[in-house]
């Protein structure tokens, strides 16, 4: 019977690796697609930007989408890096003072912007936040925040909400415990999709990642993050209804 039971141990592990293993392949051939776009732009609008010199117009739009894909490849590396830190242990969250109410602001102003450009509804709310000077980690908390709203983005249609509310829960021993939550009516994801999105390289589907892009690795750095700074993040989602 034990030997039974270390066997069907082994046969787990092993399908474990085995998954991993095929989820990192994956994530190195999507990966590969994700930097080489943004690159193939980068390297296109410089040689138009070149070739159009004595046209204002034309160099200012091209140096304008250069800059676009600068960041957005600079966005992919950070994730790879973060992931790695993670992975190695060696990520870790500051203390500093700072404002919560300022934090929120500067977020909003990102993605109000960017859902009125693309058609869609940003809204922000705050409930029962009596302490709004903060220490902690603002840099991590911002990265968590806009990990969770550019996914949230990204899988809502034309027309649709996206919407990040706030709550302060409680205050014991001068720890300030916060509820962040985002939420959209975009495309949702299955029950088993759901179970496994903070997991590294993972996506909903190889037509998702097709379709939307990504690396796979953001939610994960989040569910990490969170972690660090002693707390948790979890998903709900249905298909259809976001």
């Amino acid at each position: 019977k034990k030997l039974t039971e270390q066997t069907e141990a082994l046969k787990d592990a092993l399908s474990v690796a085995e998954h991993a293993n095929q989820a990192k392949s994956d994530f190195l051939s999507s990966m590969s697609h994700e930097i080489r776009t943004p690159l193939n732009a980068i390297i296109g609008m410089a040689a138009i930007a070149q070739s159009a010199e004595g046209n204002p117009v034309k160099t200012q739009d091209c140096l304008m989408k250069i800059r676009f894909s600068s960041k957005h490849l600079l966005n992919i590396i950070n994730e790879v890096l973060d992931m790695s830190a993670i992975e190695n242990g060696k990520m870790q969250v500051s203390n500093e003072p700072f404002q919560l109410k300022g934090l929120l602001a500067s977020v909003t102003s990102v993605y109000y912007d960017q859902c009125k450009q693309a058609g869609k509804n940003f809204k922000c709310y705050a409930y029962n936040i009596h302490n709004s000077a903060l220490i902690g980690d603002q840099f991590r908390l911002n990265q968590i925040l806009l990990n969770l709203l550019s996914n949230a983005f990204k899988f809502t249609e034309p027309g649709g909400t996206v919407t990040l509310s706030v709550e302060e829960l409680a205050l014991r021993d001068r720890r300030v415990f916060l509820r962040f939550c985002v939420t959209d009516d975009g495309i949702g994801m299955d029950e088993a999709a759901v179970k496994r999105v903070f997991e590294p390289f993972e996506q909903a589907s190889p037509t998702t990642a097709q379709k939307y892009g990504g690396s796979g690795l953001g939610l994960s750095i989040t569910k990490n993050l969170a972690e660090l700074m002693g707390g948790s993040v979890r998903a709900s989602s249905e298909v259809g209804k976001g």
